[in-house]
């Protein structure tokens, strides 16, 4: 085979791979709909929450052919369900905190009976999503099993957010539930209203500000809890080597500790 030949067969080959490479790849929309509430389960990669001035909710996904197509979007009855089912991945939820595992990606959970905890979620190139929200202000959104990171704008509504792994921050919000599984990271510029923050292993949850109403913190493990926020009441319950600071709470807060965490009033 002469060289010509073999430079024939090298570029052949290069456009072969390059159109199969292309082809792998798939963006996908879908909406608008007309909902006031959104629930993303088991997304791993990276999501944008924008919010708009309309009133419609859409959705925009990239990444690969398979996790475009496995992902199942249904609106009905006023809400918006997202979850995505990629092939070797599942979605368990285990005492309110949705743990994912598949190909690609591991965790060691304990929940309950244990000093520590702790999950680490490493995200397949070919399960990986990049997500773009776009939701009218005061929707109320729930991120379940979220493994990568996340950027939600000034929702000005309710949020509820399971992190494992990744860093998920979001701006102003009002009445949130937020949990930190391993090494998940959350923090939130403001929250106006009740808070529930839970962290299992070694994660992170930070509120910057805004005026808490009911605080109630679970920590297992060697997490970190900041609220930078006064809060009316406060429940603290600790298990582990944990932390937890509170800017502020009017009433005298209940502590219940298990081992040797950290929690302390001020500022930090």
């Amino acid at each position: 085979m002469g060289a010509r030949d073999q430079a024939l067969i090298l570029a052949t080959a290069t456009l072969l791979l390059a159109a199969t490479a292309e082809a792998a790849d798939e963006s996908k929309e879908f909406g608008p709909f007309s909902v006031d509430r959104a629930v993303l389960t088991g997304l791993a990669g990276t999501l944008e929450v924008r919010i708009v001035e309309s009133e419609e909710t859409r959705l925009t996904v990239s990444g690969s052919a398979d996790a475009v197509a496995a992902l199942d979007v249904e609106a009905a009855a006023g809400g918006l369900a997202v979850e995505a089912q990629p092939r070797g991945r599942s979605v368990t939820v285990v005492e309110r905190v949705t743990v994912v595992t598949g190909s690609g990606a591991s965790s060691n959970v304990v929940i309950g009976g244990g000093t520590t905890a702790s999950a680490s979620s490493r995200i397949a190139a070919d399960a990986a999503l990049d997500v773009v929200l776009d939701v009218p202000s005061g929707t109320r959104l729930e991120l379940r099993g979220f493994a990568g990171d996340a950027e939600i704008g000034d929702l000005a509504g309710p949020l509820a957010i399971e992190a494992i792994g990744g860093t998920v921050r979001t701006g102003a919000v009002t009445a949130a539930e937020f949990a930190a599984v391993g090494d998940g990271s959350i923090e939130a510029a403001s929250v106006e209203g009740d808070l529930t923050t839970r962290v299992t292993g070694a994660g992170r949850i930070v509120v910057e500000g805004g005026d808490v109403g009911a605080l109630t913190v679970d920590v297992t493990g060697t997490g970190v809890v900041e609220i930078d926020a006064p809060a009316a009441s406060a429940v603290v319950n600790m298990v582990g080597d944990g932390t937890v600071r509170l800017a502020e709470v009017a009433s005298e807060p209940v502590v219940n500790r298990v081992g040797t965490g950290r929690f302390s009033i001020g500022p930090g």
